[in-house]
């Protein structure tokens, strides 16, 4: 289990956005970019403007606007760190209740079945699927009824399979010219 003096080496985690607490004045350290942390026996509270990728470890903060660098608190229960070793498939991705896309890691499957992938590739498939969702080049040349459908097979695709957007788009392609 994580604790105060190993939670920051290599380690992944969903901060869940909080008040300050009333008792925290001084933090217990302060980073050299600035984010504060507050240890309990519990977690850690961490007040900070970036989220995403810090230093070798990935915490994310649910419900946020990661391009605003604004500061947000978080906190963390310990048994809710886990290992991030770049390049080991430990990482999946899903679909939040706010309807966006997140990666998240194994150990929080809760036993569904998932597609594991490393933080790099898992990475890659939320940029696609951002740009999936936010822009309409991409469906140019394909043949579809309804647009928010062709996103959501294709989004499905991606999450749900080990297969890249190309793959997907050629079997897309290929089932359509069947028809």
């Amino acid at each position: 289990m994580y604790n105060r003096f190993k939670f920051h080496k290599n380690t992944f985690a969903v901060f869940t956005q909080t008040n300050q607490p009333e008792n925290f004045v001084k933090p217990h350290h302060i980073s050299k970019h600035g984010s504060r942390y507050f240890f309990t026996e519990e977690g850690v509270y961490r007040y900070s403007n970036h989220w995403g990728r810090v230093g070798n470890c990935r915490w994310r903060l649910e419900s946020i606007d990661y391009k605003q660098q604004t500061m947000y608190w978080g906190f963390c229960r310990w048994e809710h760190f886990y290992e991030n070793r770049e390049g080991i498939p430990l990482f999946f991705i899903e679909q939040t209740d706010d309807g966006s896309y997140c990666c998240n890691h194994k150990s929080n499957a809760n036993g569904k079945e998932v597609v594991l992938r490393t933080a790099a590739d898992a990475a890659k498939i939320l940029k696609k699927i951002k740009e999936l969702t936010s822009e309409t080049s991409w469906a140019k040349y394909l043949k579809y009824d309804d647009l928010e459908e062709l996103k959501k097979y294709f989004i499905t695709e991606l999450i749900h399979s080990s297969k890249n957007f190309h793959q997907i788009r050629k079997e897309y392609i290929s089932l359509k010219n069947k028809l």
